[in-house]
C-alpha cells in the first residue's frame, strides 16, 4: 500500500456526499485502555461500535464529555477482512481511509496538521487529473445515487473510468446522501493529459519517520485526529443509536394488567420493570427483573383499583440500562360506588349520595335520561326534573384522566308529585261538600281526599280517586271541615297536602209561616238546633222595596207594608257566613175595603161606577158585581182599575153595585152603590069599573082614593123600585044605564 496520490484525493472529494440518518447517536467514553481491536470488540459487544465521527460529533462529544487523553475512534487505514464492518457492505473495503468501522463512508475528516502520514511516492508516473464540471443551475434532486466501487489500483491504471455501478440507494437514504440538493453530485469527470506530477513531500525531511503501515485513528482531547499504532493501549469512545422502543398495556382490570414492550437492541441480556404506583396518599416504586427467554410481556397482579401506574421497561446490556426506558402509564379500573341512595326529594329535585369505594377514585360520572356529567364530590343535587316522574340514576367511579370507569351502580327513583291548585267548594248543603281543584303538572297516579271535623279532629271522609272533583257526603250540618287533597305518585309517594277549611251548610228552618195584617207580617219558623244560629230574612215584593233583616229569634215582624200586596219571605240559617238552603213562603197582606163608590155615567142600557182605592195599596185588584134581582140578572168581574162599566142592561131598571179589594184569595169588605138606567117610558092604561051595593059609594072621592092606594100598593108590591113606574089617576063618569 502506498500513500495517497493527488488523483486519489481528487476522487475522494469529487464523489463524497454527507452521511444522513434519522438515528440519534449516543456516545460513551470508556476509560479502560485497550488496543483498537479490543476496543472495537468491546463496543460491538456492549454498544453498537466504535464511534463514527460526522461534522457535529466532535462538538457533541467535547461539549458533553471531558476528554482527558487520546481515544480510539472507529477509523482504521485498512479495514481487513478480519476487521469486518458492522454493515454488510464491503464496497471500498480495500481503499485506505474509506470506511468507518460500522461500514459508513468517510464523509468527514478532522486531521491534526501533518496527519495522516503519507507513504513516500513511487517513481514518477503519468497520472490522470480529474476535472469536475458542475452545471450552472442546480440539477433536480436525484431519485437515487450511484456508487462506484474503485480501488487504488483502479485509480492508478485509469480503469475506474470504465467501472459500472453496483449499488443504488434511494434518494436521501444513501450513506452519502446528506449533501444539500443544491449541490448535486452529477458531476462529469474528464481525462485530461497532464504534465508529469512530482511527488508531494511532507515538510518533514524524513517522511518515513512517523509512518505506520496499518494505523488506527485516535482523537485528541481537542477533537483532532492522529494516527496510532493499532496495538497501542488507549481508552476509547463507543456509540450506540438511541433505542426507541414502545410499551403498551392491555387487559386492564381493577387489579391486573398486561404490559408489552418491544425487543431491545442486540445483546440485551435481560429487562427490568419499574412500576411506580400512585394514588392520592401513596407513592411507591416496585422493580421486577425479567430474565430470558423473553416473551416481551408481563402480567401485573395485585394492583390497587383506581390507581395510576407508571411502568418503565429498561433493556439491560452489559449490566447497564440501554438509554431510555420504554414507558407506559395507565389507571386500573376503580371499584364501583356503593350505597347509592337519596337524601331528599322534591317535585323537581333529587339529592343523591353514595359511599366512595375503597382504594383510588378521582371523580364520578352521573347519567340520567339524556344527561351525563362528571362530578367530584360523592353527592349531588339534581334539579330541573319533572314532578312525579321516574328517573334512573347511574353512577360510575372514574380515574383522573377519565380513561377507566368502574361498573355502574344504578337506582330508580320518582320525583315527588306536584301539588294541586285552585282547591275550592263548588257546592254545599247541610250534609255534603262538593270540592274541585286543578291537577298538578307532571305525572301522578291519583288523589287522596280527606275530610276532618275541625271541632273534634275525627275523620269524616277518606277516599282515593283519579278525578279532579269530589262530593264529600255524610257530613254534620253547620260544621267546620278541613278538606285536604294530596297528590299520589305512581310509587305511592305523596305530594304536599293542600288544605281548605270550610263549613257545611246549617240545617234549614222549617214550619215557616206568614201571619198577615193589612200592612204587616209576623213571620215565624222552627229550627232543629238547640242553640239558635243567626237567621237571615229577606222580604220581597214586585210592588214594594226589599226588606232584609237578621235575627237570632224564631220570629220576625215586617211592618209598614202595602195592603193587598203579595210578599215572599226567605229565611236562611247562617253559620260562619255559610247559609243553609233557603226556606220560602209567600202571602198577601190583608185587603182593605175600597172607598166610596159612585155612578160615573148611565144610559138606558149601561152603567159606569167608580170608587176610591184603599190607602197604601200596592198592585190593586178589585172584584166588581152588578145585580138586578128583579130581572134575575148578575154580572161579576175583576179589574185593576178604579172604575167599571156594565153594558147590556135593561132601561129604567135599578141595579145594585158592589166592589171589593182583592188580595190573592182574600177579599175585603164590599163597598156598595145602586143606580138606575135611564127609562124608556111606556104608557099602560088600566080601566076599572066601580060597583057597589051602597048607593053613590063609587062616586065618593074617598072611594076613588082608596082604590088608587090599593092599586099603587099592588103595583109597588109587584115592581117595587126595581123598575121605573108611576101611577096616574083619571075619573070617568058612569055610563048611562
Amino acid at each position: 500500500m502506498g500513500k495517497f496520490s493527488l488523483c486519489e484525493a481528487c476522487l475522494l472529494f469529487c464523489v463524497v456526499v454527507l452521511k444522513h440518518s434519522d438515528a440519534e447517536p449516543l456516545y460513551f467514553l470508556q476509560d479502560n485502555s485497550v488496543t483498537w481491536d479490543e476496543a472495537r470488540s468491546e463496543c460491538q459487544r456492549c454498544f453498537q461500535d466504535l464511534v463514527t465521527v460526522i461534522p457535529n460529533t466532535t462538538n457533541v462529544i467535547i461539549a458533553s464529555q471531558t476528554l482527558t487523553s487520546d481515544y480510539w475512534i472507529g477509523l482504521r487505514k485498512n479495514m481487513s477482512p478480519s476487521s469486518s464492518f458492522t454493515s454488510n457492505s464491503s464496497s471500498g473495503a480495500g481503499l485506505p481511509w474509506s470506511r468507518w468501522a460500522n461500514g459508513g463512508p468517510l464523509a468527514f475528516q478532522n486531521w491534526y496538521p501533518g496527519w495522516p502520514k503519507v507513504k513516500p511516492n513511487p517513481p514518477n508516473i503519468s497520472c490522470c487529473s480529474c476535472a469536475c464540471t458542475c452545471p450552472a443551475a442546480p440539477d433536480p434532486v436525484p431519485t437515487s445515487v450511484t456508487h462506484y466501487d474503485v480501488t487504488a489500483e483502479d485509480i492508478l491504471n485509469g480503469s475506474y473510468l470504465n467501472s459500472t455501478p453496483n449499488l443504488n440507494y434511494p434518494a436521501g437514504s444513501s450513506p452519502f446522501a446528506s449533501v444539500s440538493p443544491a449541490m448535486p453530485v452529477a458531476s462529469q469527470c474528464e481525462r485530461t493529459p497532464m504534465a508529469p506530477v512530482l511527488p508531494v513531500l511532507p515538510e518533514d525531511p524524513d517522511p518515513d519517520q512517523d509512518y505506520i503501515e496499518d494505523s488506527c485513528v485516535a482523537m485528541l482531547s481537542n477533537g483532532a485526529w492522529v494516527e496510532k499504532n493499532c496495538s497501542d493501549l488507549l481508552p476509547f469512545i463507543c456509540y450506540e443509536d438511541r433505542f426507541y422502543g414502545g410499551a403498551s398495556v392491555s387487559n386492564v382490570t381493577a387489579s391486573t394488567a398486561i404490559i408489552a414492550w418491544l425487543p431491545g437492541p442486540n445483546g440485551t441480556s435481560r429487562y427490568r420493570l419499574e412500576v411506580t404506583y400512585t394514588n392520592t396518599t401513596t407513592y411507591e416504586v416496585l422493580q421486577q427483573d425479567i430474565a430470558p427467554p423473553f416473551a416481551y410481556t408481563y402480567r401485573l397482579e395485585n394492583l390497587t383499583p383506581g390507581s395510576r401506574y407508571d411502568v418503565a421497561v429498561f433493556a439491560i446490556k452489559c449490566q447497564r440500562d440501554v438509554n431510555d426506558a420504554q414507558r407506559v402509564s395507565f389507571y386500573t379500573i376503580p371499584n364501583k360506588v356503593v350505597n347509592l341512595t337519596f337524601t331528599a326529594r322534591t317535585p323537581t329535585c333529587i339529592s343523591l349520595t353514595w359511599t366512595k369505594p375503597d382504594d383510588g377514585v378521582d371523580l364520578y360520572r352521573l347519567q340520567y335520561t339524556n344527561v351525563s356529567k362528571n362530578i367530584y364530590p360523592n353527592s349531588i343535587l339534581v334539579c330541573g326534573l319533572t314532578p312525579g316522574t321516574q328517573y334512573t340514576f347511574t353512577v360510575w367511579s372514574g380515574v383522573n384522566d377519565t380513561s377507566k370507569w368502574s361498573e355502574p351502580t344504578s337506582i330508580s327513583l320518582y320525583t315527588v308529585p306536584d301539588n294541586v291548585s285552585n282547591l275550592g267548594v263548588a257546592a254545599r248543603n247541610s250534609s255534603s261538600l262538593t270540592v274541585n281543584w286543578t291537577g298538578p303538572s307532571g305525572a301522578f297516579a291519583g288523589f287522596n281526599v280527606l275530610a276532618v271535623n275541625v271541632f273534634n279532629n275525627t275523620v269524616l271522609w277518606s277516599q282515593n280517586q283519579s278525578q279532579t272533583s269530589s262530593s264529600i257526603t255524610g257530613l254534620p250540618s253547620g260544621t267546620q271541615v278541613n278538606v285536604t287533597v294530596t297528590v299520589v305518585g305512581f310509587d305511592g309517594q305523596q305530594g304536599v297536602p293542600v288544605h281548605m277549611f270550610n263549613y257545611t251548610a246549617p240545617d234549614p228552618v222549617f214550619n215557616l209561616k206568614m201571619n198577615p195584617t193589612s200592612d204587616s207580617f209576623n213571620v215565624t219558623w222552627n229550627y232543629s238546633a238547640p242553640v239558635y244560629s243567626p237567621f237571615l230574612l229577606l222580604l220581597k215584593s214586585s210592588a214594594d222595596t226589599d226588606h232584609s233583616s237578621n235575627t237570632t229569634t224564631l220570629w220576625f215582624s215586617f211592618s209598614s207594608l202595602k195592603t193587598a200586596t203579595n210578599y215572599t219571605v226567605t229565611v236562611w240559617s247562617v253559620v260562619e257566613n255559610t247559609q243553609s238552603s233557603p226556606q220560602i213562603c209567600s202571602n198577601f197582606t190583608l185587603p182593605v175595603q175600597p172607598g166610596k163608590a159612585t155612578v160615573l155615567s148611565n144610559s138606558t142600557n149601561q152603567l159606569t161606577f167608580q170608587w176610591t182605592p184603599p190607602a197604601n195599596i200596592g198592585t190593586s185588584s178589585y172584584s166588581v158585581t152588578l145585580s138586578s134581582p128583579f130581572w134575575g140578572q148578575s154580572w161579576n168581574d175583576t179589574t185593576n182599575q178604579t172604575s167599571y162599566m156594565f153594558t147590556n142592561l135593561t132601561s129604567g131598571s135599578s141595579y145594585a153595585f158592589e166592589v171589593r179589594t182583592l188580595a190573592g184569595d182574600l177579599k175585603s169588605k164590599p163597598t156598595t152603590a145602586s143606580a138606575m138606567t135611564d127609562s124608556e117610558l111606556l104608557d099602560i092604561s088600566l080601566a076599572m069599573q066601580c060597583s057597589s051595593a051602597t048607593a053613590l059609594l063609587c062616586s065618593h072621592n074617598a072611594t076613588n082614593k082608596e082604590i088608587l092606594e090599593k092599586l099603587n100598593a099592588t103595583i109597588y108590591n109587584l115592581l117595587g123600585q126595581n123598575v121605573f113606574w108611576s101611577l096616574g089617576n083619571e075619573t070617568f063618569p058612569d055610563p048611562a044605564p
